[in-house]
């Protein structure tokens, strides 16, 4: 897709919903190519460079929820 200029920017995301979600506010999983969906996410975006470069792997220092530490990186 990237070769072929498919694509508007050569990004892609995903958007995970639980079961929870989908049947109280009617959201579902999303995963976009291209682009990402402004209007799922709250905050700013923060970008990290990809180590492998076919696994996406990046790396990882910390995880926070809600801005705490979980301290499993």
């Amino acid at each position: 897709m990237i070769q072929q200029h498919l694509l508007q920017s050569n990004v892609f995301s995903f958007y995970l919903t639980g079961l929870e979600d989908e049947h109280k506010y009617g959201v579902k999983s999303d995963l976009t190519f291209g682009y990402y969906d402004k209007t799922k996410f709250d905050g700013d975006i923060h970008w990290n460079d990809i180590l492998f470069q076919y696994m996406f792997g990046v790396r990882l220092d910390d995880i926070k929820v809600n801005g705490k530490s979980l301290n499993i990186c």
